[in-house]
C-alpha cells in the first residue's frame, strides 16, 4: 500500500478520535467551571444559589424523566443495532461473493492482490455485522412494547 494511501487512512481515523476528547475535555472544564462556581458561592456564604447555577441544577433536575425516558427507548435500540449489523452483514457477504465471483476473472497480479485484500476484510465486516444482529436478538426485551411514536424530550 503507497504512503499516501497509509496517511490518509489514518488521518480519517484520528479524525473521530479527536473529536471525541474535544468533546469530553469541553464537558469536563464545564463541569468543573460549574464546580467551582457553586464552591465560591459556598465560601461566600451565600444560601441562595445564582440562577445562572439554578438554571445549570434545573439541567439535571429531569433526571427521573431521563431515565424513564431511557427504559422506553430500550426497545427501540435493538433494532438499531439490527439494522446496523444487517448492514455489515450485508457488507461482509457482498465483499466475499464478489471477491470469489471475480477470482476467475483476474489476470493481473495487482488485482489478485487486490481481491486477496478484500477477502481479508470481508471476514471482520461479516463477523461485527453478525455479532450486532445476534446482540440485537439476545438483548430484545420483550416486556417493554415497541413506541411507535418519538422518544420523549428530556426536559
Amino acid at each position: 500500500m503507497p504512503a499516501g494511501a497509509v496517511i490518509t487512512v489514518i488521518f480519517f481515523c484520528l479524525i473521530p478520535i479527536v473529536a471525541i476528547i474535544a468533546n469530553a475535555v469541553k464537558n469536563m472544564k464545564n463541569r468543573d467551571s460549574l464546580h467551582k462556581e457553586r464552591l465560591k458561592a459556598i465560601e461566600m456564604g451565600m444560601t441562595d444559589l445564582p440562577q445562572a447555577l439554578l438554571d445549570a441544577k434545573d439541567d439535571y433536575a429531569g433526571l427521573r424523566d431521563l431515565i424513564v425516558a431511557r427504559e422506553e427507548m430500550k426497545s427501540r435500540r435493538g433494532r438499531g443495532t439490527a439494522l446496523h449489523g444487517v448492514i455489515w452483514t450485508g457488507i461482509g457477504l457482498g465483499l466475499l461473493v464478489s471477491t470469489y465471483a471475480l477470482r476467475g476473472e483476474a489476470q493481473d497480479t495487482d488485482f489478485r492482490q487486490f481481491l486477496i485484500f478484500l477477502r481479508i476484510w470481508a471476514f471482520p465486516a461479516l463477523f461485527v455485522g453478525v455479532g450486532l444482529v445476534a446482540y440485537a436478538l439476545f438483548n430484545h426485551d420483550e416486556k417493554t412494547p415497541a413506541t411507535s411514536g418519538p422518544a420523549p424530550t428530556p426536559k
